[in-house]
């Protein structure tokens, strides 16, 4: 199906030069709409792949403050490196000026976060024979390079404020999609994603399965979206109610939580056996493994669950 008859809300990756200059463009005009208390946002119409375009630039406080340890540790790392090379550079001696500055320009093309403030040349006497020179001794000039550098703060704040800034895309008409209805459906996929990379973690053994026919394909991923939805429907229900009862579980790190994954709640319950005794005359059902925590999440998901596994759900 052509991509145009699609309405579609994705991610535009940073690295494309009209996105460079969307984001730039965006930071220069600083005339930025609210989202929230930690984003805001910018519109560009754009036609890009022959498909006309809304671009939404997003500047997000925590990506800037992302941003910020990002820069940090790159300006001390470049730093570390710089100093290694400055030693090496300056221990060199060269047969002109221009040579030493040569050398100088391809260690300055390498930085990014740095910017050279001072250059120093002098000349250094190298004699040809060993020893204590004298006089008479003959000898040939050489050229020595000192240098500093100190951080490019000016380019490394705007460094920063890229970094900070994303943008989301969308084909729809702005009649049927608001601006901020493009950003909270954007939002929204982030769920989607987490679920389907829950279906192929090994978990799941969906790498296992190697289909080749396209029938088996579309039943593999109709199987594969069904059990997203029950895994979607059950956290959405097991967080609501944990919600509604002000009560929580233990997260991964001990920590109680009202906001569990559904991955999580279902490492919570391995280990439980539906164990049947069947005697003469009577048929029993014993539920083994149940624990207080599991108890609860089967009492919390609902009567019909807590029955399946012989749980009170009051």
């Amino acid at each position: 199906m052509n991509l145009k008859q699609l309405c579609f809300i994705t991610r535009i990756p940073e690295t494309i030069t009209l996105a460079k200059d969307k984001i730039e463009e965006a930071l220069q005009a600083d005339t930025w709409q609210v989202w929230d208390e930690a984003r805001k946002y910018h519109c560009f119409k754009v036609r890009h792949y022959e498909i006309d375009q809304r671009w939404l630039v997003v500047f997000s406080q925590p990506a800037l403050q992302r941003a910020q340890r990002t820069v940090q540790r790159a300006v001390a790392k470049e730093r570390e490196q710089i100093s290694k090379a400055a030693f090496h550079l300056q221990a060199q001696r060269f047969e002109s000026k221009s040579q030493a500055h040569q050398a100088l320009e391809k260690l300055e093309r390498k930085w990014q976060y740095h910017r050279l403030t001072k250059t120093t040349l002098s000349e250094y006497k190298h004699y040809h024979q060993k020893g204590r020179p004298s006089k008479n001794s003959p000898f040939e000039l050489k050229i020595k390079i000192e240098f500093q550098v100190e951080e490019d703060r000016h380019g490394n704040d705007h460094r920063i404020q890229q970094k900070a800034c994303f943008i989301v895309a969308t084909n729809g008409a702005e009649d049927d999609l608001s601006p901020l209805e493009v950003l909270r459906g954007y939002q929204g996929q982030d769920h989607v994603e987490k679920g389907f990379g829950f279906l192929k973690s090994p978990l799941c053994f969906t790498s296992s399965l190697f289909v080749e026919k396209p029938s088996r394909l579309v039943g593999l991923m109709m199987v594969m979206t069904l059990a997203l939805l029950v895994y979607s429907v059950a956290q959405r229900r097991l967080r609501k109610a944990l919600e509604q009862a002000k009560e929580t579980i233990p997260s991964q790190i001990k920590q109680p939580t009202r906001r569990p994954t559904m991955r999580w709640v279902f490492q919570c319950l391995e280990g439980i056996n539906r164990v049947v005794i069947k005697t003469k005359g009577s048929l029993k059902i014993f539920i083994n493994g149940l624990n207080d925590l599991r108890r609860k999440i089967f009492r919390l998901m609902g009567g019909a669950v807590a029955r399946i596994y012989l749980s009170p759900s009051g």
